[in-house]
């Protein structure tokens, strides 16, 4: 056989496998509708609470009338408990903010924007928070649904505002009154609409931070987080950290199962990672994150029952598949590395990844700081300096808040622009609904559990330890150099090389 002949068969063979590896998806739907409830406490910078279940259960009692309004527009409810002078600026700024949304989108079906305004001090106990750390205001996505785009074969979780662009959907999810809750601050020293004066250097402009925060809720934000890596972290020495997106939790996990999460106690299942739409279309170089995504899903395919979390740390570090992860917090973490490639548009929208470490509810899910702080596209920077409000800015960049970019990305979400230059996408998407032989579920209650004794996890140091003890005999090669940053890149797109032979 001649040395070409043994290249060819080389390739081949990592072609085939690559082919295999890309292309056996664990995933698999159905016309079921599953959905995924979120929750954040704005004072925890950390990723949302999951809870999915069927959402074609949910109470009449909660869904919009449909007789409401037969406008196309952003509505919206607001709650506060300051005084009653003050509830009128929140309202008549909340108003403007959701009148500049609706000028802007062609909504197939109406938004509804549950806003509330109020103490964080007194609902969340940051009064002792140092103020650089308080939070001023969040929002996100009342519920999402787990559905699988035919154009890539992912399942991700689209957010009920989304989803509610895709007119031709069947069958249609019960909605749930609300798309987007929306928290404010009333602690905060706020700028409204409607003061004569101009802003004070002191002041945060509420209609800025409204339309911030509304934007989220419309489906800019992504899943990717370093949760996993902190459930690890304990467990291994000098754990290199690493980011993956959210994990995927199926709606009839056993009572005994859910019980053991964020715990080193019974068996730990792993179901597999699941994407926002706006990770779609980020990329790490010219490496899409999607790609890792798809990758990392098949530790374990994506249904695998651990016996203890020290066995499933092990299986983690012994893959291959964590050096994708360790890039993936590697781009995250270097400023102008992950941008958005905006599609049917020769541009990219540069994402921040200049914070290190990695910040869950920051880096990711708004636009590079020190690119748009001061252009059109200012509006979802992760933060803004007091002072500076949207009346000076429009001087400035006449087009308004939403800028070309944030536009151009929202169209690619499903939205319609009214302002000309702008392609929607929407793909065909289905309802996604978990394989009947899922470990841990009520499906397969009686799985297996995989036991992976050689590796480096260990028994978590005490927290009032000064020393640290000897590593066990297991230990596996601690991952310290940056090698692991630079190979993983390249061997993802030698691995996409292959698939396009």
């Amino acid at each position: 056989m001649t040395l070409s002949n043994q290249w060819w068969q080389w390739c081949w063979w990592l072609r085939s496998s690559v082919l295999l590896l890309l292309c056996v998806s664990p995933l698999v739907y159905s016309n079921d509708i599953l959905c995924i409830d979120h929750h954040r406490h704005p004072s925890h910078s950390t990723t949302y609470q999951q809870h999915t279940r069927q959402c074609n259960k949910a109470s009449s009692t909660h869904v919009k009338k449909a007789t409401q309004t037969t406008t196309n527009k952003v509505y919206y409810t607001l709650h506060c408990a300051d005084k009653s002078a003050v509830c009128d600026h929140v309202n008549h700024t909340v108003r403007q903010a959701t009148d500049i949304l609706s000028s802007l989108l062609q909504l197939e079906t109406p938004l509804y924007a549950n806003v509330s305004y109020f103490s964080f001090c007194d609902a969340f106990d940051e009064c002792t928070i140092d103020k650089s750390e308080i939070s001023i205001g969040q929002a996100y996505p009342s519920v999402s649904y787990l559905m699988t785009d035919q154009s890539d074969n992912m399942t991700r979780m689209y957010p009920q505002a989304t989803l509610k662009q895709y007119t031709r959907l069947k069958p249609k999810p019960q909605w749930l009154e609300y798309d987007i809750i929306s928290q404010f601050n009333a602690d905060n020293y706020w700028y409204y609409s409607d003061d004569p004066s101009d802003i004070l250097p002191t002041q945060t402009d509420l209609l800025r931070t409204i339309l911030h925060e509304l934007v989220h809720g419309l489906g800019f934000v992504s899943s990717w987080t370093d949760d996993l890596y902190q459930r690890f972290e304990p467990y291994v020495d000098n754990l290199t950290p690493f980011l993956t997106p959210m994990l995927l939790i199926p709606p009839k996990q056993l009572d005994t199962i859910a019980q053991n999460e964020d715990t080193n106690h019974g068996n730990q299942p792993f179901w597999g990672f699941v994407e926002f739409p706006l990770d779609k279309y980020m990329v790490y170089h010219s490496v899409p994150l999607t790609s890792i995504t798809n990758l990392l899903n098949h530790w374990g395919d994506a249904n695998v029952l651990y016996n203890t979390i020290y066995d499933m740390v092990n299986a983690w570090i012994n893959s291959d598949l964590h050096l994708y992860a360790q890039s993936a917090y590697h781009g995250s973490t270097t400023a102008q590395d992950i941008a958005i490639a905006l599609p049917n548009k020769n541009d990219t929208l540069l994402m921040e990844t200049s914070l290190v470490p990695f910040a869950d509810g920051s880096t990711l899910s708004h636009v590079d700081y020190s690119s748009y702080h001061n252009t059109a596209d200012y509006l979802m920077t992760y933060t803004t300096k007091p002072g500076v409000g949207v009346t000076a800015m429009n001087k400035n960049f006449p087009t308004g808040p939403v800028g070309p970019g944030l536009l151009h990305v929202l169209a690619s979400l499903g939205y319609r622009i009214k302002r000309p230059g702008y392609q929607t996408i929407r793909p065909t998407l289905i309802f996604w609904n978990p394989p009947d032989d899922l470990v841990g579920t009520t499906d397969n209650p009686t799985a297996s559990a995989s036991i992976v004794p050689n590796g480096p996890a260990r028994t978590p140091y005490p927290s009032s330890s000064s020393s640290s003890p000897a590593p066990s005999s297991s230990a596996s090669i601690a991952f310290n150099s940056t090698l692991p940053y630079l190979l993983s890149p390249l061997l993802l797109l030698l691995c996409i090389f292959f698939v396009s032979l």
